[in-house]
């Protein structure tokens, strides 16, 4: 047989289990870029002041647990793994602790449910994100733009306590090589918590995209300016108060006792979609039960802080205290 015929044949047999890289870094080439999975959305409208948003915040609603929204105690926090947090990990609800939601979503509803973008929402302590938080910001590395951590929304459909599906910002992701931190779509198929798909056989990588795009000709990363109208400038310097990467976002609530900061990300439902594999998918009608947590851990996504207002041993292994049930719409 003819040698290039035979190494075809044997690439076409074996392509089912290579992994094809993203184009590093995520150059957004006016949207067109090769690592662009999914085009960021509109986020949704909201106070002006981030400090008044509340159980009211525009069009983000947050997330209740037996019909109240979920306030995580800023201090005195049990509901870990084990593992006191690192600031910026740690849920938080408000200076006055205990007096604000932690948790939001949206759903960002495209021209047909499959183009649906749903949209996360939490309140944390300290500053997550690191790009462009000083005087200057200079060009993208394998730490961009979140800091070393997970924070992950885990989804129950069938009512047994265990995650189904679930859904990340992996700051922990960005690599030589592979710069910029990414977003995840995962499916488990067995009855646990862990969500560690680059190990674990049973569980599914279903999709990722970029936290953050980037300018091609001077290496930043790009300035969403909440508008979808990116440009490679960050005039604010170490002003900044709202950092707007496109399918994430950092903003600075300011108060006169204490800082807080909302982490902001975008997971597209074609991401939550494992039918392919014989899972399930989420969908404008689907029930579904979710939990917050955060982690520096794949295999136990729930070791640092788990918004759910009780005091909590959390292990990856048993059932988990999710949250209402509720249909996105």
């Amino acid at each position: 047989m003819n040698q290039k015929i035979f190494l075809w044949l044997a690439f076409l047999l074996l392509a089912p289990f290579f992994v094809v890289a993203d184009p590093y870094p995520p150059n957004w080439e006016g949207g067109s870029g090769g690592s662009v999975h999914y085009a960021p959305a509109p986020w949704p409208s909201e106070p002006s002041n981030a400090a008044d948003c509340g159980d009211n915040c525009g069009e983000w609603k947050a997330y209740t647990r037996f019909q109240n929204s979920i306030k995580d105690p800023r201090a005195k926090d049990d509901s870990n793994g084990g593992t006191a947090p690192q600031n910026y990990v740690n849920i938080s609800s408000s200076c006055t602790d205990k007096e604000l939601p932690s948790v939001y979503y949206y759903l960002h509803q495209g021209a047909t449910p499959d183009l649906d973008v749903i949209m996360f929402r939490w309140r944390v302590e300290q500053i997550a994100n690191n790009y462009a938080t000083g005087p200057n910001a200079g060009a993208s590395s394998s730490s961009s733009p979140w800091s070393s951590a997970l924070w992950t929304v885990l989804f129950d459909i069938d009512g047994s306590g265990y995650r189904s599906l679930a859904a990340h910002l992996n700051g922990s992701s960005g690599k030589p090589g592979e710069d910029i931190d990414r977003l995840a779509g995962i499916w488990g198929k067995t009855p646990a918590q862990t969500i560690d798909y680059l190990n674990d056989p049973n569980i599914s990588l279903l999709g990722h995209n970029p936290t953050a795009f980037t300018d091609q000709a001077s290496g930043r990363v790009l300035n969403f300016q909440d508008s979808l109208a990116p440009v490679a400038d960050w005039p604010n310097g170490a002003g900044e108060t709202s950092w707007n990467y496109g399918t994430t976002r950092a903003k600075l609530i300011s108060t006169r006792s204490c800082n807080e900061y909302f982490v902001d990300y975008q997971i597209p439902v074609s991401m939550l979609d494992a039918s392919n594999e014989g899972g399930p998918k989420i969908t404008r009608t689907t029930p579904i039960s979710m939990m917050f947590c955060t982690a520096n851990s794949l295999s136990n996504p729930l070791q640092k802080d788990c918004a759910i207002n009780r005091s909590w041993s959390a292990s990856s292994d048993m059932p988990a205290p999710f949250g209402d049930y509720i249909i996105l719409r």
